[in-house]
């Protein structure tokens, strides 16, 4: 649920204030119902631009009837909708078979296991499309170098066609081979901390704005009973469709947990496949190199300490 606060009731609160050389003491320590600050939130739930905005959003926004929208009548047919209510079973329905057809649903509050998924899904085929624009790239090149050297006229344009092709599948395949599933949740985990500290900071900003009223976990239960039922049943196509979505979520995520595994088992095979065909002689040489190799990393790594240090 978004809440409307409005700056200017602050604004004319402090213009009152200076006009009758006095403070104005505000007593109520909820910040869902202080009228000398802002709109309340059982006054804002029935003003016309949550009715036409906020409730049941997500739904109507899924079925394209939003002011946005490419249909022209989708701002009627939505307070049609809105008036008839038994109406919205049909929209609630349009909306659930688009979620249906889309490739990936997340959760906002399962945020880093929604990238996950997305990076899982979403992300790998990209990435072998990729591959394959890549594969696609140095066929028309190995074709076009073909045709150039049997043709004689135009060589000179031809090279500049060959160097640039050449460049460009260089580019894909560094690409390509470069970013991967794992190196996208990196990405992601690098912009996210980033996010929150950015709206962390922008959320903190804010509030000193309209100071005392602070938005915290704690002032959350001091809503009524009565007002948080009032925007379950003002959000009922809403709240239905998060619960379906909710079931697709587990369902990606099943799918996703079963391919990793699968394709880890296929792995140990493929190691034990490898390991199985080597005699004790050459598993004790893999072996040493391995001890070798990781012991010449400690002693990099130390090295390294040791040269900051006397930085230092």
């Amino acid at each position: 649920m978004i809440y409307k606060i409005i700056i200017d009731r602050k604004r004319t609160y402090h213009r009152d204030a200076r006009k009758v050389k006095g403070v104005v003491i505000i007593e109520d320590a909820n910040p869902y119902g202080m009228e000398e600050m802002l709109m309340p939130l059982h006054k804002y739930l029935d003003t016309p631009t949550a009715h036409d905005i906020i409730h049941n959003g997500a739904t109507f926004q899924i079925a394209g009837l939003t002011n946005n929208s490419h249909l022209a009548e989708a701002h009627e047919v939505r307070h049609c909708v809105q008036k008839y209510k038994s109406l919205g079973e049909l929209v609630l329905q349009v909306a659930k078979r688009r979620l249906d057809s889309m490739l990936y649903v997340g959760l906002t509050e399962e945020h880093r296991e929604s990238a996950s998924l997305f990076a899982n899904v979403v992300g790998s085929q990209v990435l072998s499309q990729v591959v394959m624009s890549n594969v696609t790239a140095k066929s028309k090149t190995t074709k076009s170098e073909e045709r150039d050297t049997v043709s004689e006229s135009g060589s000179d344009k031809s090279d500049i066609q060959n160097g640039t092709s050449e460049v460009a599948s260089d580019k894909i395949e560094a690409k390509s081979g470069t970013m991967t599933v794992k190196t996208l949740m990196e990405v992601y985990e690098g912009c996210s901390t980033h996010l929150r500290k950015s709206q962390g900071t922008r959320r903190v900003n804010s509030l000193k704005r309209i100071s005392p009223a602070n938005f915290t976990t704690e002032t959350r239960t001091r809503v009524p009973r009565e007002v948080i039922q009032q925007i379950k049943s003002l959000n009922n196509l809403d709240v239905e469709l998060y619960k379906y979505a909710k079931e697709i979520f587990v369902k990606e995520h099943e799918l996703v947990s079963k391919k990793i595994v699968s394709t880890s088992k296929r792995s140990i095979v493929d190691l034990q496949k490898v390991f199985g065909e080597m005699d004790d002689e050459k598993l004790w040489t893999v072996a040493l190199m391995l001890l070798l190799f990781f012991l010449f990393f400690l002693f990099v790594h130390a090295r390294r300490r040791r040269t900051s240090k006397v930085k230092i």
